[in-house]
């Protein structure tokens, strides 16, 4: 098995309010990202990506966004939403950043299917008193 991995960052402009508060962000602690992760078969053919994103909120517009943003690139595509309220909702943030985020998860997809090196598995255990 081949793995690629690579990160893109979605932090928005300071006028995108953020899903909790529905307020702009004052300062950046630790900015938004994309990460993507591509599985591929010991012969480089991509099986899968995962993309984990840093918004509040997403729906299926998401994917269907990411999806046509990395055509003609064909593989099954999985995303997953890993922020908080203190980051953006993308149900009801402006088209143009959505679809920056869109293009930003593609391109973090692109870059991992690019990075694609061998990997091994290995799995682990341990029990702990109480």
């Amino acid at each position: 098995m081949k793995v690629g991995v690579a990160r893109t960052r979605i932090t928005p402009p300071w006028d995108v309010p953020l899903g909790g508060t529905g307020l702009p962000w004052a300062r950046v602690s630790d900015h938004l990202s994309a990460t993507a992760l591509v599985l591929a078969e010991a012969d480089d053919k991509a099986l899968a990506a995962l993309a984990s994103v840093d918004v509040e909120a997403a729906d299926t517009s998401l994917l269907h966004a990411v999806q046509q943003a990395m055509a003609p690139l064909s593989l099954p595509v999985y995303v997953g939403v890993t922020g908080s309220p203190r980051s953006p909702n993308l149900l009801r943030v402006d088209p143009h950043y959505f679809q920056h985020v869109a293009r930003q998860v593609a391109t973090a997809i692109v870059l991992a299917r690019r990075s694609v090196r061998a990997a091994s598995l290995r799995v682990g255990s341990a029990t702990l008193a109480g």
